[in-house]
């Protein structure tokens, strides 16, 4: 708490959706595969992504309505089924919090929160969200109470005395001190029951779009492009691509690796090309396999490994990662599980 008072009017403030059981050290990464799944997070914004730049930025696209009415719609089906929830506006969009079941024997936790938000967002409500987030146990969200300072606005919980007035008047709440201090004194919790979610927790993530990204690359950019490794590249990479039969797990680390170090996508289709035996490029391209380079660059939630991971994978020949000048730009900056 001395930390929030000490920066709430200096900076934006998050913490962790999901707390977790254990954590690596020294650095103190949470160890995702601990994550304790309690509750499944939606988030209502008014934007989407909807690709990346040249940049590697990610491109929004407004959707056609703000995030107030897909979360009244979860709020109301939550009502409905008298589970708990809490729901808040974080400054130009919504997000939710449905409490579920205490179940700590889920098996696949990344998978079975994909499947539970999907079902409940796409098929159950058929309403837009941020994708984004679905089986992210890494997810970070806006700490209630401090500022949005892009939006200008507090974000605050939707309480009963004003969660029915709609997105105009909460957003001006949301701008008056006085107004957010009174929401202080109430609470934002509805609901008495707890979401089995049980039934989701299955390996394959059942509910996932069919299709990766479209986006067609012209043929004469990628034949005339010299793209190769950097030094800056770490071995593991390095290491991976000398071996040209590299299946979809370790092409997966490969991609996203490059993707989160500045490579274009042409850049890195030109260096699988080089590495790969030319039917394990055909099929890394092709549909049946999901275009896995388009559809890796357009997956922000799927993260290089942690060293640990690499390591137990055979891919990393250091015994200790402070071994290896590249950690901290690499596995050792993100520490999340894929």
């Amino acid at each position: 708490m001395n930390f929030i008072r000490a920066n709430i009017h200096h900076c934006n403030l998050f913490t962790s959706v999901y707390n977790f059981s254990d954590f690596h050290l020294p650095s103190f990464f949470p160890k995702y595969d601990s994550a304790i799944i309690d509750r499944v997070y939606v988030d209502c914004d008014n934007k989407i992504i909807i690709g990346k730049d040249e940049n590697n930025k990610a491109i929004y696209e407004p959707v056609e309505e703000n995030g107030y009415r897909p979360l009244m719609k979860i709020h109301d089906w939550c009502v409905k089924k008298g589970y708990i929830h809490a729901p808040y506006l974080t400054g130009n969009g919504y997000n939710i919090y449905i409490a579920t079941k205490p179940n700590f024997m889920i098996r696949n936790k990344k998978s079975c929160l994909h499947n539970a938000q999907s079902w409940l967002c796409k098929d159950e409500l058929n309403i837009v969200v941020d994708t984004q987030i679905f089986g992210d146990i890494a997810r970070i969200s806006r700490i209630p109470f401090t500022w949005n300072f892009k939006a200008g606005r507090i974000c605050i919980p939707l309480t009963p005395s004003i969660i029915d007035k709609g997105d105009e008047f909460i957003k001006t709440i949301a701008q008056d001190k006085h107004k957010v201090k009174q929401l202080q004194k109430e609470c934002n919790f509805y609901g008495s029951e707890f979401w089995d979610i049980s039934q989701f927790d299955m390996p394959e993530f059942k509910y996932r779009d069919p299709l990766p990204i479209e986006q067609d690359i012209d043929p004469e950019v990628i034949k005339n492009m010299s793209a190769d490794l950097a030094d800056g590249a770490p071995d593991c990479v390095k290491l991976a691509l000398s071996n040209p039969f590299l299946g979809w797990e370790l092409r997966k680390d490969v991609i996203v690796g490059l993707r989160d170090n500045g490579y274009l996508l042409e850049e890195t289709i030109v260096i699988l090309k080089k590495h790969l035996s030319p039917k394990k490029f055909r099929h890394c391209m092709s549909p049946q396999d999901g275009r896995q380079p388009f559809y890796l660059y357009g997956r922000e939630n799927m993260m290089f490994p942690t060293w640990e991971s690499m390591r137990a994978k055979g891919m990393c020949p250091f015994d200790n990662y402070n071994k290896c000048k590249h950690y901290k730009r690499w596995c050792g900056n993100y520490g999340r599980e894929m």
